[in-house]
């Protein structure tokens, strides 16, 4: 995109902390955690429950339903849009750029008709994030994430634009994944579900497992650092490469039985779905 579409944002170009390094990556990561604070994240919790179940209540009383479209979507853009403290009025325009735009992260080959209405959909987007971050600047009871972010006045107009972007390609295709995965999963192996259903108590590795087992994000880009020489492929300094963090996820040597779902796996977090390093 900085060759074939210059000054348009991009979570998987700088300054974007996908891709940065250290020391700029350090003082990104250490200028965003100051907004995400244990009473921040603690109040995103009690939303994150409280719009799961009103998005699930909406559809009481439905012999069935898309999935996707009326459900796993809809809650992490709607917490997104709270963390970015945009207008209700607005999350549709938000959900339709997500959609456009998450297609290239998803794909290493994205056609040239998905690129064009992804640039489209992203110049859309920041034009409205300026004006949007104008706005928080002049409300001093703003109170979400991003507001926090721009009163601190630690990032740059353009990593405060970066940093939502990424909250929102990041956050919303991958959430929207990993829910629907996870009910298929779980109906698919009934005796999991049934474990869990009598012992709640294991959810938390169960999220795990889920995110291990069918990894939302199968691919990483990354760009190598120096020479390097895997199994006999030489990778040059300076060339991309992409990682298959699905495949990873199943890896006989870390996972016993690695293509067994099993919800109560001992070594279930030690998956890499959300990277490892710096840039977890």
């Amino acid at each position: 995109m900085a060759k074939t579409a210059p000054g348009v944002l991009n979570p998987l170009e700088p300054p974007s902390m996908l891709v940065t390094d250290p020391p700029e990556h350090t003082r990104l990561r250490r200028l965003v955690s100051r907004s995400f604070t244990p009473r921040a994240l603690d109040g995103l919790r009690i939303r994150v429950h409280e719009i799961a179940d009103g998005v699930l209540r909406g559809l009481e009383g439905r012999a069935e339903c898309d999935l996707v479209a009326e459900y796993t979507s809809r809650i992490p853009i709607a917490v997104i849009a709270e963390m970015l403290a945009i207008p209700h009025d607005d999350t549709r325009f938000v959900r339709e750029v997500a959609v456009s735009t998450t297609g290239l992260i998803g794909s290493t080959a994205a056609s040239w008709r998905d690129f064009r209405a992804a640039m489209n959909a992203l110049r859309g987007f920041d034009r409205y994030l300026g004006e949007h971050i104008e706005r928080l600047r002049h409300d001093d009871d703003g109170n979400s994430i991003l507001a926090e972010v721009v009163r601190n006045g630690d990032l740059t107009e353009t990593e405060i634009r970066m940093l939502a972007g990424l909250l929102l390609g990041a956050g919303f295709v991958t959430t929207t994944h990993v829910l629907g995965k996870a009910v298929v999963a779980l109906l698919r192996h009934p005796d999991q579900l049934a474990t869990l259903r009598a012992n709640p108590e294991g959810w938390p590795n169960a999220i795990e497992e889920i995110l291990r087992y069918d990894t939302t994000g199968q691919l990483a880009g990354r760009v190598a650092t120096e020479q390097v020489d895997i199994q006999g492929y030489p990778i040059r300094a300076g060339e991309s490469i992409f990682l298959l963090v699905g495949g990873a996820n199943r890896d006989p040597a870390v996972f016993n039985e690695p293509d067994t779902f099993d919800t109560t796996r001992a070594n279930a977090r030690e998956h890499i779905s959300f990277g490892t390093g710096v840039h977890a």
